[in-house]
């Protein structure tokens, strides 16, 4: 694995910020890290407060809920849309801390329609979710139907990263690119939208034949457009969550087919370290990549090998998960033998992670069993209960 220059300075002054500090993401977004943000308010110690007392009234099984990203399918072509789905059921019952969208080409209308049914299910003193989409642009942008900007591939905005002047007026230049993702995080945020999964920070010097344009093929150009991502968004109140950490540029197999082992190209983690080095308070995805001779051969975002390092030199991280039913987080190291989804969420949070994601193809019944298991755990060990405990007032500190 490539190793990242952490410098003990930065835990330092991090630790400093992390004790004193008490801004959360949404009224206090990212206040030392982006100059372009307007001034910030003063903070709310009643709200702090609240936050407190909320959590203390938390039940066992409510905290661990906060840490499900539940799938929720938005289906446009569906006969009868006043009929809930069994997906909404869950959500409406279970108080889940996160729904993640899911879909083809979703229109404003059906996006804005869904999170008005999401904020019915859930009551006046309960914790509204907070709501995700994979909003990469090109072939990974599940909100792009009417009313909505389509944003071209990582790809082709790497390839543009340098781009001032042109004389095609819808050239990706440098202004063209800030029109477009602005234009972009608007709109999201007008639909309810809390996190986008993306950018993505992959690096490949060539072509990927499984992340083709997903990916850009020149570090600093992929730092240039990670920066323009998180300042238009971050502008509006949502958060960025860099994706896939360690990066996955170079795997030749589909991780929600396979558990390949792969070696990290000296970009990899460099790229992810520039990033948080400028914006240490972003989203940060964790992949099920398995590092040759690294790790005992476990997936990544389920070794606190992989991510304590990452937390330590950056408290203000959120860690998710990439899709916990992908065959490459459930197959055992070194074997091919597949663990339980219930088992795979307790590694994930072992590991460090704040928010489990789990995506559409997963059962209600299997999210119920994830839930059963995650109680139980968390009122029998003392230390998954301080795992989960820390993870849930991070999410709480966000929702208030």
């Amino acid at each position: 694995m490539a190793k990242l220059k952490w410098r003990n300075p930065l835990i330092i002054f991090l630790t400093i910020i992390a004790a004193f500090l008490a801004y959360n993401y949404f009224a206090q977004p990212f206040v030392d890290y982006f100059p372009e943000l307007e001034t910030p308010v003063e903070v709310d110690q009643k709200s702090n407060q609240l936050e407190k007392a909320s959590f203390e009234n938390l039940t066992a099984r409510q905290k661990v809920a906060q840490l499900l990203m539940v799938p929720l399918l938005i289906d446009e072509a569906a006969d009868d849309q006043a009929t809930p789905s069994s997906q909404l059921t869950w959500i409406a019952d279970n108080q889940p801390g996160g729904v993640i969208y899911f879909g083809e080409e979703i229109s404003f209308a059906a996006a804005q329609g869904q999170s008005e049914d999401l904020e019915a299910v859930f009551s006046a003193d309960q914790f509204q979710p907070l709501i995700a989409v994979d909003h990469e642009g090109g072939t990974v942008q599940r909100l792009a139907g009417d009313g909505f900007t389509v944003l071209p591939s990582m790809e082709q905005m790497v390839k543009n990263a340098d781009l001032i002047t042109s004389e095609d007026e819808d050239a990706l230049t440098v202004k063209n690119r800030a029109r477009l993702l602005s234009a972009s995080a608007a709109e999201l945020s007008a639909v309810g939208i809390n996190l986008i999964l993306a950018p993505t920070v992959d690096y490949h010097p060539g072509v990927n034949p499984v992340l083709k344009t997903r990916i850009g093929h020149d570090p600093e150009a992929i730092l240039t457009i990670a920066r323009e991502y998180i300042l238009a968004f971050s502008n509006v109140h949502i958060m960025p969550v860099i994706k896939h950490f360690p990066g996955i540029g170079s795997v030749n197999q589909d991780l929600h087919f396979r558990a390949p082992m792969t070696e990290l190209n000296e970009y990899d983690t460099l790229i992810f370290e520039k990033i948080l080095d400028q914006y240490p308070n972003i989203g940060l995805m964790s992949t099920h990549l398995r590092l040759k001779d690294k790790l005992a051969g476990q997936a990544c975002s389920l070794s606190a090998d992989c991510l304590t390092k990452v937390k330590e030199f950056y408290p203000n991280l959120l860690l998710i998960t990439d899709d916990l039913t992908m065959d490459s987080a459930r197959y055992l190291p070194n074997t091919s033998e597949e663990k339980s989804l219930d088992q795979v969420a307790i590694e994930a949070i072992e590991a460090g992670n704040h928010f489990l994601l789990f995506g559409s193809g997963v059962k209600p019944e299997e999210l119920d069993q994830v839930l059963n298991t995650l109680e139980f755990k968390y009122l029998d060990s003392q230390s998954f209960r301080q795992d989960v405990d820390l993870a849930v007032q991070k999410i709480l500190a966000l929702k208030n």
